[in-house]
């Protein structure tokens, strides 16, 4: 991701811009990781698996006001909430 960072626009969005894109790799990473860990529910502690998926929830919804209508945040997060899901199902 340090790629991500090395980014240069000349734009005034350019913060956000690479913002997203960092959390993107996140997201993405985290559910190559969730592919494992469904394989094997022991290779990762569910609660960490869930404190960083509300991480990146947290930071998607600071990405989304920035861009968008708060009132459709909802249908953007379910994914990732219905992984909360899954985790939070696991630990029973």
């Amino acid at each position: 991701m340090r790629v991500i960072g090395d980014v240069r626009m000349d734009r005034p969005d350019a913060t956000l811009i690479v913002d997203e894109f960092r959390n993107a790799a996140a997201l993405l990473t985290h559910i190559c990781r969730l592919g494992c860990y469904h394989h094997d529910a022991a290779s990762e502690s569910s609660d960490a698996r869930v404190n960083e998926m509300r991480s990146l929830i947290a930071e998607h919804r600071r990405l989304w006001r920035s861009r968008n209508r708060e009132g459709a945040f909802a249908d953007s997060a379910g994914r990732p909430e219905a992984v909360i899901r899954f985790y939070e199902q696991v630990r029973k």
